[in-house]
């Protein structure tokens, strides 16, 4: 899996160093999320999630990485400067809303 983390990291020109990925079996069962943390040129952590699914990302699945990333937080007392989520499938428009609002960027893969 890191080899494609890194594939992918690199197709999005994304830069971070001291790159690390995220065990999520600690705070959810969803398998179809990804989640890395690394710091980037200017000393920010930043935080990655890719979701990679074929239904539809609802709002509802948001509410709970945003759950989850308040956990990470919260465990690795880290706080994160910039959140990214990356995903593979339709979204809906309120999630787009939600995630501006909580400060996270998104991009479909």
């Amino acid at each position: 899996m890191k080899a494609e983390i890194y594939k992918f990291f690199e197709d999005k020109k994304i830069v971070l160093k001291n790159l690390k990925e995220i065990d999520l079996s600690k705070f959810t069962k969803k398998r179809t999320l990804v989640c890395t943390i690394g710091i980037d040129i200017k000393d920010f952590y930043n935080i990655v999630f890719i979701r990679e699914a074929k239904s539809r990302f609802l709002k509802k699945e948001f509410e709970e990485i945003l759950e989850i990333y308040s956990k990470i937080q919260a465990d690795l007392q880290i706080n994160f400067k910039k959140k990214t989520i990356f995903y593979s499938s339709s979204i809906c428009s309120k999630t787009q809303i939600s995630m501006k609002e909580n400060g996270f960027s998104y991009d479909f893969v």
